[in-house]
């Protein structure tokens, strides 16, 4: 089993796992399904074209604009041409990885603050997840991002249709 940790929103600050991925098969009523309004932008920061590929793809299923960035200093501009209303921001990019990329954003007081989920392909210690936490980061998920587990945490930080 792969374990997904969740960081919780203010004033939570003990962020520790909260569930179990359950694997890749989707859940029922969202395969397919348009699950979120139309017009909702979300930038996806991963510089592998595979995983690039997969979740354009899924985000796209769920009814959501996506744009697509390959490294942190993309990601950036990105969200300043774009205007998202959520990041989801892998950790380990070349030129500029997800940590710094999210570190710039939130010092930037002129720049949109959309939610940002965290991707990786790597567990996390309670002190990593509390630097995360520290950035703004709101949700962290390992990858292979499960499609049901990515719809249930976009669902906490998006509006639904």
């Amino acid at each position: 089993m792969r374990q997904i940790i969740s960081i919780l929103p203010e004033p939570n600050p003990t962020l520790r796992p909260t569930a179990h991925d359950g694997g890749d098969a989707p859940a029922a009523g969202i395969s397919g399904v348009v699950l979120f309004r139309q017009g909702i932008k979300v930038v996806v920061a991963e510089d592998d074209r595979v995983s690039q590929a997969v979740l354009t793809m899924i985000l796209q299923k769920f009814g959501l604009e996506v744009h697509v960035a390959s490294d942190g200093r993309q990601a950036l501009a990105l969200v300043r041409e774009v205007r998202p209303d959520l990041i989801l921001m892998d950790m380990q990019m070349p030129i500029m990885d997800g940590a710094e990329a999210i570190r710039i954003l939130r010092a930037d007081v002129d720049a949109p603050q959309p939610p940002v989920v965290v991707l990786s392909a790597n567990r996390m210690t309670d002190g990593q997840i509390d630097s995360l936490h520290s950035l703004g980061v709101n949700e962290f998920l390992l990858k292979p991002v499960n499609r049901a587990r990515l719809a249930a945490v976009l669902g906490l930080l998006l509006p639904k249709a």
